[in-house]
């Protein structure tokens, strides 16, 4: 039954943020997801401050592993190879240094759902990475929430390699 709320939420605020006339920051959207969570019962979602890392080309990554050093880097890119991070690396001016998503704790045995409404802001069609309208729902422990281990998980051809921040509150800074 809490799957199927979720969903009805999730969907809730599609809608909301599809209203909204210009791309959704992280920051608000997810602000509004607790607003309806809280709302809808799921009293103790929070926000989570991730990294995250987005790499085409899962097949050649799956037999030659992640790049790591410069012939690897070399050979990857000569592959088509390219890669995204979202909340890390140069930040514009105005701009915060994170992303967040959503936690919905227990809503299995051991496991909690992470809502990430704004993974699209990393679509690069001309890098073969499409997120383009993806909300992504991914189940997560105990060792991810608590920033002991990062998840990973395949989406359209792609491999997100989430990590978690859970002591950085930085985002509550900015004013959006």
């Amino acid at each position: 039954m809490a799957a199927m709320g979720l969903d009805d939420v999730v969907q809730e605020v599609g809608r909301e943020l599809a209203k909204n006339e210009r791309p959704c920051s992280c920051i608000p959207a997810s602000a509004l997801l607790i607003s309806v969570l809280h709302r809808r019962g799921f009293h103790d979602a929070y926000r989570l401050t991730v990294k995250v890392q987005i790499f085409n080309r899962i097949q050649w990554l799956k037999t030659h592993g992640l790049p790591n050093d410069e012939a690897s880097c070399k050979a990857y890119n000569d592959a088509g190879g390219a890669f995204v991070s979202v909340g890390e690396g140069e930040v514009p001016d105005g701009h915060w240094s994170g992303h967040l998503v959503v936690i919905v704790p227990n809503t299995s045995e051991d496991q909690h759902t992470m809502l990430d409404l704004t993974i699209d802001q990393a679509h690069k069609p001309e890098w073969d990475i499409d997120l383009l309208d993806k909300v992504l729902r991914i189940e997560v422990d105990d060792q991810f929430v608590s920033g002991k281990a990062p998840r990973q998980c395949e989406v359209n051809g792609l491999l997100l390699i989430y990590r978690a921040y859970p002591d950085d509150d930085s985002y509550r800074d900015r004013d959006f």
